[in-house]
């Protein structure tokens, strides 16, 4: 075997593949981060609000989650105002 070869996870890449080991999957929140996420997710279903808004709400939620505690609502607020957003989520 060469110095350089594929089986010593040596030189160049092959097709397709970058040259590196993925990554792990990321984990985007703690689980009582996640379990506040579908609380308020169930909340909103039950109140009669449509699929695709539970889709974007919890898509922000998310985002919120990986950035700020929601358990905290000056931080949350702190972090939607610094935000660079349309008008159109600011009521959220």
């Amino acid at each position: 075997m060469s110095e350089w070869s594929k089986e010593a996870g040596l030189g160049p890449a092959g097709v397709g593949l970058r040259g590196f080991e993925p990554r792990p999957p990321h984990l985007w929140t703690d689980p009582l981060q996640s379990e506040r996420i579908v609380n308020f997710l169930i909340f909103l279903r039950s109140k009669g609000y449509r699929d695709s808004t539970l889709e974007s709400y919890s898509r922000i939620m998310r985002h919120i989650a990986k950035h700020c505690d929601l358990d905290d609502p000056g931080e949350v607020k702190r972090f939607i105002a610094g935000k660079r957003i349309g008008l159109t989520l600011k009521p959220f």
